[in-house]
């Protein structure tokens, strides 16, 4: 009926599914058998597929090595397209440096979660500094959940942000312990006041449902957080753009009706 189609946004939405004999190799990727259950579908037919499409961006949502395959196959047709990958899972080093420059590159577990709000890091592989750096030194927008950074490590994911000049975000989540750490050495205590200067930081706002600060060109949103040493996860969101409060509130809100909708479960938010 047609020869092509043309999308603004297209998403692959590879998590479970299997395939079966990839159709090409890329370097260092190997092999995957076909997990049991999963629903089988031929890469060849994904490859010839996407030969008749056309978007301006691709989004990958991908849980295993195979389907990561797939995906980076796919992006090779599309030289002139963004992307965006969502992983349920967690690739050596190696694997992260066949990715191409991606629009925005999510890193959680195949849960799910907005990242900072699962339950525990239990099932969610740690990200630590030397893989972060890599990421934030080639994607724009780089979202990773369960990450471990000393307080060092974090004023300078700050630094990055600060001199950037083209508009980004980068969402991180943390233990509530390790934000309360951060906190602690760089001087900034559960009695300082809005606008209150504490060396580099300005403290903008601090209430039960956001704490918001800026480092010199970055504004920092940290939700979900409290100060009482705890190893729940909280999100700390960085943008070297202002965000209006209103807007991140609204975000903390309906991200809070999602998982009251979604369980019967009561959370310990703050």
């Amino acid at each position: 009926l047609f020869n092509g189609i043309s999308f603004e946004v297209f998403e692959f939405r590879l998590s479970g599914f299997a395939f079966t004999f990839p159709l090409f190799e890329i370097p260092s990727m190997g092999t995957e058998k076909v997990t049991e259950g999963k629903q089988v579908i031929e890469d060849e037919f994904l490859l010839k597929f996407a030969d008749k499409l056309k978007a301006v961006k691709l989004l990958f949502q991908v849980d295993t090595r195979a389907q990561l395959r797939i995906a980076l196959n796919i992006t090779v047709k599309f030289p002139a397209s963004m992307f965006g990958m969502d992983l349920g899972f967690h690739p050596e080093i190696e694997q992260f440096q066949l990715f191409p420059p991606l629009d925005e590159l999510k890193i959680t577990s195949t849960a799910r979660n907005r990242i900072g709000f699962g339950d525990n890091y239990d099932n969610t592989p740690k990200i630590f500094s030397n893989l972060l750096f890599m990421l934030l030194g080639k994607h724009k927008n780089v979202n990773v959940d369960n990450v471990q950074l000393t307080s060092d490590e974090w004023l300078n994911v700050l630094k990055i942000m600060s001199v950037d000049n083209s508009d980004r975000t980068v969402q991180l989540g943390v233990t509530r312990s390790t934000i309360a750490r951060w906190m602690t050495d760089c001087k900034i205590t559960q009695a300082c006041k809005a606008h209150q200067i504490v060396g580099d930081f300005t403290n903008l706002q601090a209430s039960s449902a956001l704490l918001e600060l800026r480092y010199r060109k970055c504004w920092i949103s940290i939700q979900r957080f409290a100060w009482k040493e705890s190893e729940l996860p909280a999100l700390v969101e960085l943008t070297n753009f202002e965000k209006p409060t209103a807007e991140m509130l609204d975000e903390f809100d309906d991200e809070m009706m999602c998982r009251m909708m979604m369980s019967d479960d009561v959370y310990d938010i703050f």
